[in-house]
């Protein structure tokens, strides 16, 4: 070879022997930024520098790199796993809730049947009925209003109240009575 040629085959030479250099020098910070990024628990950079790294540095990978990539790998794989767990918790919760929520509405409906029920009954027989079954029937009353809460119409909240005031007058008035009669029995 001439000395022009020799010349710039030494050019050429240099400048691909620095661009190998600079190479492995980005693909070694590329690898130390992967590493550290799993040591800090930073998962989306991980993520990013894990495809990076599997796009541009597949190839001839050092026990290191392959280390560092493994490790890297198994990382993103438990915060998958952990992610998921989360999810899977938080969907049993909120499943949990709907549940509670539904069990609710049905112990409220349920109440409201008794008490429409128990209405219809005061009403129909109350003439007939003994005053013990009558108290018994509007204590009821109230503990299932309680239970049936916002369900009840106003106006079976007026009977209620009216069953309540009707059972407070009688004992009123059987109050007087009661002392009267000898050995205080009730009816």
């Amino acid at each position: 070879m001439d000395q022009e040629t020799r010349s710039q085959t030494d050019t050429v030479l240099q400048d691909a022997k620095l661009w190998l250099r600079e190479q492995a020098a980005a693909r070694q910070e590329m690898f130390t930024q992967l590493s550290e990024a799993v040591a800090e628990g930073k998962v989306q950079e991980a993520r990013g520098l894990l495809t990076r790294v599997n796009a541009i540095a597949a190839h001839d990978r050092t026990d290191t790199e392959t280390q560092t990539a493994g490790a890297a790998a198994g990382f993103l794989a438990g915060m998958l796993r952990q992610q998921e767990e989360t999810a899977q918790k938080l969907h049993a919760a909120a499943e949990a809730k709907e549940e509670a929520r539904r069990r609710a509405a049905r112990q409220k409906t349920e109440a409201l049947q008794q008490i429409r029920a128990t209405l219809r009954t005061l009403r129909r027989h109350s003439r007939t009925m003994l005053g013990t079954e009558q108290r018994r029937r509007v204590a009821m009353l109230t503990d299932l209003a309680a239970k049936a809460g916002d369900q009840l119409s106003r106006s079976e909240v007026k009977q209620i109240e009216a069953w309540k005031a009707r059972m407070q007058r009688d004992r009123k008035t059987a109050a007087p009575e009661e002392r009267a009669q000898p050995g205080g029995r009730r009816r």
